[in-house]
């Protein structure tokens, strides 16, 4: 089997592991359901960085041998320290200070 295929039956099979995850999900009470929106969102986020994994023939071999490989790169993902909060706080703040620019030049024109 050429590494093609290979990553076609990996997309296939974690394609299936979140369908089957989604029905789950959709099952449960609306709380709970909220409760899961990051990891659902978080697992949507997986498949689509998938195109970009750029992974080997036995990387390839190796998840699709994991029962649920979906699972396991999200609990892998979990598992790091990101820059998530952080990240945020800066796009508040990049935010803030570009609108207060936005008004103060906006305030400068119709001084005029």
């Amino acid at each position: 089997m050429d590494i093609n295929e290979l990553f076609e039956q990996l997309t296939a099979k974690m394609q299936k592991e979140q369908d089957e995850y989604r029905a789950w999900l959709l099952s449960l009470p609306k709380e709970e359901i909220l409760q899961r929106c990051y990891e659902y969102s978080t697992r949507e986020d997986i498949l689509v960085a998938l195109d970009d994994a750029h992974l080997k023939e036995e990387e390839l071999q190796a998840l699709l041998d994991c029962s649920y490989p979906l699972s396991a790169v999200y609990k892998e993902y979990t598992s790091w320290d990101t820059n998530y909060m952080q990240d945020v706080t800066d796009s508040i703040q990049i935010l803030g200070e570009r609108y207060a620019k936005e008004a103060s030049e906006k305030e400068r024109e119709e001084a005029r």
